[in-house]
């Protein structure tokens, strides 16, 4: 599995840079391995990295994932939605946002 960024944008209001990443793979990947690549490309921790989406073509073996970089925890569990930290593994069901 390859990876390669196409854009990075610095988001200073948010505290996170937002990224596009091309990842060339055979099968669609998984939120996990995208933050895995995201943290090695970026230097980034993966528990600061949120994978909003991963999309590709039917019969392609490119996907585009969009990717938050965030510059600290607190920040993060304040913008993204509890869902969306669900989703990627921040918090647990069981667990409540305490913000």
């Amino acid at each position: 599995m390859e990876a390669e960024i196409v854009e990075k944008r610095e988001n200073p209001l948010l505290s996170r840079d937002e990224i596009l990443l091309k990842v060339v793979a055979d099968v669609t990947p998984s939120r996990k391995e995208v933050k895995e690549l995201a943290a090695a490309k970026t230097g980034a921790s993966p528990e600061l990295i949120v994978v909003k989406r991963i999309g590709g073509k039917a019969g392609s073996r490119e996907f585009l994932a969009e990717v938050f970089v965030y510059r600290n925890e607190e920040v993060m569990k304040v913008v993204e939605p509890e869902y969306m930290l669900k989703r990627n593994g921040v918090i647990s069901d069981g667990e409540a946002q305490s913000v």
